[in-house]
């Protein structure tokens, strides 16, 4: 029986996946861990066979996670899920090389025969014309120094009362420089600008 470890912040999201997945024979056993960096310590005592890693969450970028997981386990499958546009994320998802990628938005059967083939050793991913696929750097946006500090905090997962305290300068004024930015990036709100900041130049792998 294969080992599954969920990582999601939502939990409504993280238990429906997992009620969704019991329903497969060939798992058994089924964690949940919320944040990143309880997915790293658990992914390292579990040792599961599958690691469904959330894009977004709220301590760090799955990616980030993943890379932790990675460096002590090179041979962890790990499958990353987003509610946001799956197609732009693809670059940071492939450079970490993980087995797959699949829009929150999929049918369950989809899911069930993604999580089929990686746990069979094969990578599942949305098809894409490679002459499509975008490039890790393909967000244009001039940002001062002080405005890739915000979302690099932003990031991380500070709040915007942290960031306004490392920096010395009232809620208000974070505020103003987060909409400044958000309007650079073309971002509606803090998940686009995450998304697009991780696209510009001025992200560092």
């Amino acid at each position: 029986m294969k080992t599954i470890l969920i990582v999601d912040d939502h939990p409504l999201m993280a238990n429906a996946t997992k009620e969704l997945l019991k329903t497969m024979d060939e798992i058994g056993d089924i964690q949940i861990s919320f944040t990143g960096r309880d997915s790293i310590e658990k992914a390292m005592a579990y040792q599961p066979d599958l690691i469904i890693m959330d894009y977004y969450l709220q301590d760090m970028i799955g990616t980030e996670a993943a890379k932790e997981i990675l460096s002590q386990k090179p041979d962890s499958k790990i499958l990353f899920m987003s509610g946001l546009d799956i197609m732009s994320l693809l670059p940071k998802i492939f450079d970490i090389r993980a087995y797959g990628a699949l829009s929150k938005e999929m049918e369950a059967h989809a899911i069930k025969n993604a999580v089929s083939c990686i746990l069979s050793g094969l990578m599942v991913f949305p098809y894409c014309p490679v002459e499509k696929l975008p490039s890790s750097n393909d967000v244009v946006a001039d940002l001062s120094t002080e405005e890739i500090y915000i979302m690099k905090e932003l990031m991380s997962g500070s709040t915007y009362e942290q960031i306004a305290g490392l920096i010395h300068m009232s809620r208000r004024t974070v505020d103003n420089y987060t909409k400044k930015i958000f309007e650079k990036l073309g971002a509606k709100n803090k998940s686009e600008a995450v998304e697009r900041f991780m696209r510009t130049k001025y992200y560092d792998k």
